[in-house]
C-alpha cells in the first residue's frame, strides 16, 4: 500500500503543487511511461521511435507508382458474438469475438491473409486536428485504425511489424455516425484511464462503412504510431473519409487519457527514403 511522504503546504500554490505531484505519479506508473506532451522523447525509452520508417506520414509527400493490387476484405459484415470497449489510457479500444465457424474478418494483401485483431481511435483537442495521417492537406478530427495480424506468426505481437497490417480511416466533421454512436453511448462507462472494459451491443464492423469507402487506398511501409513504434508495418489508408458529428467528437474528447493528455495523435514523421506509395482499390 502506498502512502504520501509529505503534506501539501496550505498556500495559494497548492493547486499547482498537486498538479506536479500527480504528473510525477503518472510518469512512474509502468503503463504510463509515455504520453503525448513530448512525443520526441519517445525514442529515449523506445529507440525504434527514432527510426527511418516511422508513421504516420504526410501522404501528400509520397510519389505514387502504378495502381496497386486489389485488396480483398472478407467477413466484415458478420456480427460478432461479443464486443467490448476499453480506455487503456492512450486510446479507446474496440475488441470483438466471432463465432468459431465464421472466423475473424480478414484482409488479403499480396496473397497474405491478415486477421482483424482490434480497432482503436486517435483524436485531437479541436475539430481541425486529430487524424494522424494527412492527405490532400486535410487534417481531420478523428482517425480509426483497424489492426490486423498474420496468424502464421502465432499470437499477436506488437514487436513483429512484418506481421501487422493496419487499415487507417479518416473522419471529417459532418453527419452523425450511427456506428460510432454504438460505441460512444457507452463512453461514460470508460471515462477514466485504464478503467475496466465494458461490454456493448455487438454490431458488424461493416456498419462503419458506406458504398464509397473502398474506392481507393494508399499503401506504404511504416510503423506503429505508438511505442514501441515497431517498423515493417503495412499501412492501408483509405482515400475516402467517413463522417462524424461535432457532438460525437465532444464525447471523444471527454474521455480522459493518461497524464492529462488532451489528444492522442502523433504528428506526421519524416518520409526519409520512402519514395513510392501504391494506390489501389478494395473489394468488399
Amino acid at each position: 500500500m502506498c502512502r504520501t511522504l509529505f503534506k501539501f503546504p496550505r498556500d495559494n500554490n497548492m493547486k499547482s503543487i498537486k498538479k506536479k505531484f500527480f504528473f510525477l505519479i503518472c510518469l512512474i506508473k509502468s503503463n504510463a511511461a509515455w504520453d503525448y506532451k513530448d512525443v520526441d522523447s519517445w525514442k529515449d525509452e523506445y529507440p525504434k521511435c527514432g527510426g527511418q520508417q516511422q508513421s504516420p506520414i504526410n501522404l501528400d509527400e509520397m510519389i505514387f507508382d502504378d495502381i496497386g493490387e486489389t485488396l480483398k476484405l472478407q467477413g466484415y459484415n458478420i456480427q460478432p458474438v461479443k464486443m467490448t470497449i476499453l480506455n487503456n489510457g492512450h486510446s479507446l479500444d474496440l475488441t470483438s469475438e466471432w463465432d468459431v465457424l465464421s472466423g475473424l474478418p480478414t484482409v488479403t494483401a499480396q496473397g497474405i491473409k491478415y486477421e482483424l485483431q482490434m480497432i482503436h481511435f486517435h483524436w485531437g483537442a479541436s475539430d481541425d486536428s486529430g487524424s494522424e495521417h494527412v492527405y490532400n492537406d486535410l487534417k481531420t478530427p478523428l482517425e480509426m485504425h483497424m489492426v490486423h495480424y498474420n496468424p502464421e506468426f502465432g499470437d499477436f505481437d506488437s514487436k513483429n511489424g512484418d506481421a501487422i497490417l493496419v487499415v487507417g480511416i479518416l473522419f471529417e466533421i459532418g453527419e452523425y455516425s450511427n456506428a460510432l454512436w454504438k460505441i460512444l453511448e457507452n463512453a461514460s462507462k470508460v471515462q477514466e484511464p485504464e478503467s475496466a472494459e465494458v461490454e456493448i451491443e455487438p454490431f458488424p464492423i461493416s456498419d462503419f462503412f458506406d458504398e464509397n469507402s473502398f474506392n481507393y487506398y494508399i499503401s506504404y511501409t511504416g510503423s506503429l504510431t505508438t511505442p514501441p513504434c515497431t517498423e515493417g508495418v503495412t499501412w492501408i489508408v483509405l482515400s475516402q473519409t467517413l463522417q462524424v458529428s461535432a457532438s460525437q467528437m465532444k464525447i471523444f474528447r471527454s474521455i480522459k487519457l493518461n497524464c492529462g493528455d488532451d489528444h492522442n495523435n502523433r504528428s506526421p514523421q519524416p518520409i526519409n527514403d520512402r519514395k513510392l506509395g501504391k494506390m489501389g482499390c478494395l473489394t468488399y
